[in-house]
């Protein structure tokens, strides 16, 4: 599935472009505009003064200029250098805001972060199942394509499938976010008609490298201990029951209630 496709830019340390040398020309006749009435038309030398006066004063105006833009940039370049060493160290609140930023344009909103050093745990609002379409690709037998009403199976395997692509574009982004992490919980919720409910709670290792796969979020997710729950003959996708849960789950799901 598409989602399970992307790719996203690591995180760099942001270089402030330093300031481009200032035009000393536009200040000059500004202040030759100011001044030339000082002089009549016939005092040639008094001109010829308050034009170098005019010149004089345009280059101190630049040379000005370009100071402060250079000191200013100067502090720019400190400030990001300073939010990049927090977020390589993995201070907590730079890491926080790096993964809801990344998040901002995905289609699975994150909803409640806990992330410092090399740990985060993330709870990722999902799907659900009415995002599918209404009817299946289908070819008949004379080779026309066409669309069909889902088998049970094979809807419940294609949701599943789309929460393994979430699963893979949540890590990749996470990653790409937070140099710092080497650990990541990721808890998939669902809305459901009252509260957020459970669907998965699975950790991984940036070492493991398996995320670049597209396939790797379905495979973690039907091994995993709290991978899918998965029921039926037709393996329907349901959420986990509270007892079922780890004990800090119920205080994520609390932190994460819709405003």
């Amino acid at each position: 599935m598409a989602v399970g496709h992307q790719r996203f830019t690591e995180a760099q340390r942001l270089l402030v472009p330093e300031p481009d040398p200032v035009d000393a020309k536009p200040f000059m006749e500004r202040e030759w505009a100011r001044r030339k009435t000082e002089a009549r038309w016939w005092q040639r030398g008094r001109q010829r003064e308050i034009r170098r006066e005019a010149r004089d004063y345009g280059e101190r105006r630049a040379v000005d200029t370009y100071v402060r833009a250079q000191r200013d940039q100067q502090e720019r370049q400190s400030l990001a250098d300073a939010q990049w060493d927090d977020l390589c160290r993995g201070e907590r609140s730079a890491v926080t805001t790096a993964i809801f930023d990344v998040f901002r344009d995905s289609p699975s909103q994150v909803v409640a972060v806990d992330a410092c050093g090399s740990e985060a745990t993330i709870g990722v609002l999902l799907p659900g199942p009415q995002v599918l379409p209404e009817k299946m690709p289908h070819t008949t037998p004379t080779g026309r394509l066409s669309a069909k009403a889902w088998p049970k199976t094979e809807f419940n395997e294609a949701y599943a499938g789309l929460l393994g692509a979430h699963l893979v574009a949540a890590s990749r982004r996470t990653w790409a976010a937070a140099p710092s992490l080497m650990q990541l919980r990721i808890i998939g919720l669902r809305e459901a008609d009252v509260r957020r409910e459970v669907l998965f709670d699975v950790e991984i290792c940036r070492a493991d490298g398996g995320w670049n796969s597209d396939d790797w979020g379905a495979s973690v997710l039907g091994e995993a201990r709290r991978g899918l729950n998965r029921v039926g003959k037709s393996r329907e996708v349901r959420a986990w029951a509270e007892g079922d849960l780890s004990p800090d789950v119920p205080l994520l799901l609390r932190r994460s209630k819709r405003s």
